[in-house]
């Protein structure tokens, strides 16, 4: 019955890699359903593919251009762009927030194109109206892969939003990189890989939210934090956690009398069932910190009053721990496992520096061991969290919006000559790398 599962919630589940492609490629069938019938067919050219001396269109569709995480993450990155020509196409209506705005700002004028309202028909012609050469997917719940079925662009990548392959042989890169997406996986996915450098998440952090001294004391007490304690936390959604990370966190805290779990509240519902699960572990409930949920720039501020991240399995940290390394250098004890979504985490933290990667355990127990250690001892804790901050997060390149940028380009230009000249295909050619 996996052909019920849509390919956002499939994330959520502790499926095989054999079975997400599988839910994924069915989700690409049932687009391609969705439009067998359309009468007529789209107006639909071939852009001839540019040379050398000519600089590629590139376009970036999805419905998340609003105070929405994927915004969060690139709300001036398109003004980097310098081997290329960025096109936005935004599927959501306005919702004038200042994301919409930046995005909008950081592009040039006539190059954000407002699409709410349009049929799947009447996007596909506009983009292949413009002679776009590439068509970059970043939608997140991937509601509108129909466009892509009709090709409006010769070349067509999925990126960013979704950590996972689209399962559809209309498009035909995803945007990775060794961590999240190691050569062992390849088979699991439908896309040839564009392999950046670092990590394949760019974000907008340096830019859009310098890095202030700030006072953990004060930080603290403004967050009901007790001032003696070893603050663990996890700043995710509550759909991301699931028993066995629960539980791994409460016989750490058991081992650790002086710590906090720090939370974000989903509702006073949600707050009473986490507090209930700590009881049922044996961990005083009034140990588990709630706080309510605030705009991205304040949240990022007052993460840094913690001391430990603590990573969910199934679906891991993303953007959050990137706001948490960006932060104040806070730690992040992952465990990845073989699929995309699991691996994130560990990817953000091989792309910030090579001491972040000690926090990444090889197996329950390793991670279990990792997480006690730190919330026990003093000294390991404060040496690790001061290596992280003299890494970065200034120099990290996880934080060079610039040099992802030049990157990407490297690999999209690559990716072009590919196509041009013949050898794109799947069964010719397996990664790009713009290294």
């Amino acid at each position: 019955h996996l052909t019920t599962v849509s390919p956002y919630f499939s994330l959520l589940s502790k499926f095989t890699q054999h079975q997400m492609l599988m839910i994924a490629k069915h989700h690409a069938r049932r687009a391609e359903a969705k439009v067998q019938h359309i009468r007529p067919w789209p107006r639909i050219g071939t852009v001839p593919l540019p040379s050398q001396s000519n600089i590629p269109k590139i376009g970036y569709i999805g419905a998340d251009f609003r105070m929405h995480v994927t915004a969060h993450l690139i709300q001036t990155v398109f003004s980097y762009h310098s081997r290329v020509s960025p096109f936005v196409f935004a599927l959501n209506q306005d919702d004038r927030s200042r994301f919409r705005q930046n995005i909008r700002s950081s592009l040039p004028e006539g190059q954000f194109i407002e699409a709410f309202g349009r049929s799947d028909v009447e996007v596909a012609e506009i983009v292949n109206s413009l002679g776009l050469h590439v068509l970059v997917d970043i939608d997140y719940y991937k509601n509108r892969m129909q466009i892509l079925v009709f090709r409006p662009c010769q070349i067509q990548v999925n990126f960013l939003a979704h950590p996972g392959t689209s399962g559809a042989d209309y498009i035909d890169f995803i945007v990775v990189d060794k961590i999240v997406a190691p050569p062992e996986n390849y088979e699991f996915f439908t896309e040839k890989f564009l392999l950046m450098h670092h990590h394949y998440q760019v974000n907008d952090h340096a830019a859009m939210y310098p890095r202030k001294e700030q006072d953990r004391a004060q930080l603290r007490r403004k967050e009901n934090l007790p001032q003696d304690a070893v603050v663990l936390c996890n700043f995710n959604s509550l759909y991301k956690f699931e028993p066995n990370s629960f539980s791994v966190w409460m016989r750490v805290m058991k081992r650790a009398p002086k710590s906090v779990l720090w939370l974000v509240s989903d509702g006073p519902e949600c707050d009473e069932n986490l507090r209930h699960q700590a009881r049922e572990r044996g961990v005083d409930p009034s140990r588990i910190i709630l706080a309510d949920r605030a705009d991205f720039d304040k949240h990022i501020q007052r993460a840094a009053a913690a001391d430990v991240f603590l990573d969910s399995f199934v679906y891991n940290a993303h953007t959050t721990a990137a706001d948490v390394l960006w932060s104040g250098g806070i730690p992040v004890v992952t465990l990845p496992d073989d699929i995309m979504h699991t691996r994130l985490a560990a990817g953000v933290s091989y792309g910030y520096h090579p001491s972040a990667q000690a926090t990444t355990a090889c197996s329950r127990e390793d991670y279990e061991h990792i997480a006690t250690v730190l919330a026990t001892n003093e000294r390991a804790r404060l040496g690790l969290r001061n290596a992280l901050l003299e890494a970065g997060p200034e120099g990290s390149p996880l934080f060079d919006s610039p040099a992802w940028i030049a990157d990407f380009e490297n690999t999209l230009v690559m990716a072009i000559e590919a196509q041009i000249g013949g050898y794109a295909s799947k069964d010719k050619l397996n990664v790009i790398s713009g290294q």
